[in-house]
This record gives C-alpha cells, sequence and structure tokens, in this order.
C-alpha cells in the first residue's frame, strides 16, 4: 500500500467538468504553484499506471478525492474502459457498507464491489471511522487478494493516521 499526502487545506485543486456520451467525465487539472503540490501531482502520474492500494492522507478540505480521482484519471486504461466508485464510511452504517463491499448473503442478486472486474477503482473515503470487524474484513480481503490481476484498485482516504 502506498500512501499519499493530500497536502494542506490552503492548497488549490480545479476541476474542469465535460460532457462525454451520457456520462459525466471530470478532466482533474491541478493548480500546482508549490513544491509540495508538484512533488504530490507527480506521484499521481507514477502511481497511476500501478494497480497498487492507496492512502490518501489529509485534512477535510485539501482534496483527497480529487487526488483520488485523478490517480484514475492519470491511468491510461481508465477511459471507457473502467468505473470509479465512491464510498464514505462517514455517512454509512457498518451493515450497509459491508452489504456494499461483500454483498449481501441474503440475495441472489448482490452486487458485491469488490467482486466487480479488476478495471474499476474504487475510493473509500473517511476509512477511520469503518468499525473493526470491517476493517479486519477488509485487511483480510487485500491479504487474500494481493495479486495485481483479478481484483478492483482500492484507494482509501483519511483524516489521521490509522
Amino acid at each position: 500500500m502506498i500512501v499519499l499526502h493530500a497536502g494542506r487545506k490552503q492548497e488549490l485543486f480545479k476541476d474542469e467538468r465535460r460532457d462525454s456520451q451520457s456520462e459525466e467525465s471530470i478532466k482533474s487539472v491541478f493548480i500546482a504553484e508549490s513544491g509540495v503540490m508538484k512533488n504530490i501531482y507527480d506521484k499521481i502520474k507514477n502511481l497511476a499506471h500501478t494497480k497498487s492500494n492507496l492512502l490518501i492522507l489529509g485534512d477535510e478540505g485539501t482534496g483527497r478525492y480529487s487526488t483520488a480521482y485523478e490517480v484514475f484519471y492519470q491511468n491510461k486504461y481508465s477511459q471507457n474502459k473502467r468505473k470509479f466508485f465512491q464510498m464514505d464510511c462517514k455517512g454509512l452504517s457498518p451493515h450497509l457498507i459491508a452489504q456494499r463491499l461483500f454483498g449481501d448473503k441474503y440475495s441472489r442478486s448482490s452486487s458485491a464491489l469488490l467482486e466487480l472486474d479488476e478495471e474499476h477503482t474504487i475510493y473509500i473515503k473517511n476509512i477511520e471511522f469503518l468499525n473493526l470487524n470491517l476493517q479486519k474484513k477488509l485487511y483480510s480481503y487485500l491479504l487474500n487478494n494481493n495479486s495485481s490481476s483479478g481484483r478492483v484498485r482500492l484507494i482509501f482516504s483519511s483524516t489521521e493516521l490509522i
């Protein structure tokens, strides 16, 4: 797992939104004046083409989502093939998070995010709010599915070091 620090609160990001064939796609453009932000942007460009899972650390308002999406967007295979899913652990119940990530064992039509194609990216925001049982289950998933093929890419973010 690779850790990126999203920067300080006063750093700026600029998102230009454009429509593209029935789906809205975001073309992120970083406004990187400081050396810290230029360093982060260089790391993003290098990490975008790997299949490594990421942890992005930063305060509220530092652009953790923009950083995660930029990693997804910069990947040369992202356009038209991959999808970017977002889930916020702060606003969902543990049951709903487990159901969304791992599927519902009581339903035949479970749509578990972790069972999607390897081409997709899941951004899990505010991972520090995930309860301990789900952290263990997610950790077990990461240990058992650590090969670079056959799994989705996970990008986590947190406001504090876990």
